[in-house]
């Protein structure tokens, strides 16, 4: 009996004196668990969010640009036998941009002037042209636009050509045509953008005759 007093004297008073250190054990571990949720709170608190989605494009976001460039253009003249040959002409261009309420959005409009010149021994040709199209420009990099764009163009031909015998004579030519456009752009500065452009021009008209053609275009355009 005595023993078992002993025993159960020796657990009570080992229990008192056990009872602090767990109490003080099990308020650190709340504490350092409270430090540990307020840091996660602070981290997750400074990750930044997705970017804002801008709201409705305005007026006053609406961007107009103007260019001026060269232009060449690969003509293959076919049904006439007096006007038939092909070759290459080159001219400058002025265009002019907007956007339409969206800033990969843009409708163009585009003024060539080439100059006259042999396609053949005996066939010269000089050619003016007036296009609107609709481009679709994507960012790829850094500084640097994909261009895709379709419209209509009006082509205006005045040929002039030798006969067996020697006599000049002339032909105004004109059509509508479908343009199909590829094309990159590169920034420099805020303001400044360089690039080329590929088009294939095709006549609408079956009497026209130049039925296509292939088209490059340097330019370098201002936005504003």
């Amino acid at each position: 009996m005595n023993s078992i007093s002993i025993i159960a004297s020796a657990s009570m008073a080992f229990l008192l004196c056990a009872a602090p250190v767990v109490a003080q054990e099990e308020n650190e571990s709340f504490s350092n668990w409270d430090e540990i949720v307020r840091g996660l709170e602070t981290n997750v608190s400074q990750i930044p969010g997705p970017e804002p989605i801008a709201d409705d494009y305005g007026f006053d976001d609406i961007q107009i640009s103007a260019g001026v460039g060269f232009s060449f253009t690969y003509l293959s003249l076919s049904g006439d036998p007096a006007y038939e040959a092909a070759g290459l002409l080159k001219g400058v261009a002025l265009q002019f941009g907007i956007d339409l309420f969206h800033p990969e959005i843009q409708a163009e409009g585009a003024f060539r002037n080439y100059t006259s010149d042999s396609l053949s021994k005996r066939v010269n040709a000089q050619a003016r042209e007036f296009e609107l199209r609709l481009v679709h420009s994507k960012r790829m990099a850094h500084a640097t636009r994909f261009r895709i764009g379709t419209g209509l163009a009006a082509r205006y031909l005045d040929i002039n050509s030798r006969d067996q015998f020697g006599e000049v004579i002339s032909r105004k030519d004109s059509s509508p045509s479908a343009v199909f456009l590829l094309g990159f752009g590169r920034q420099f500065g805020k303001n400044l953008s360089l690039g080329p452009d590929l088009s294939y021009r095709t006549s609408l008209s079956g009497e026209a005759l130049d039925k296509n053609s292939l088209d490059l275009h340097l330019k370098a355009s201002a936005v504003f």
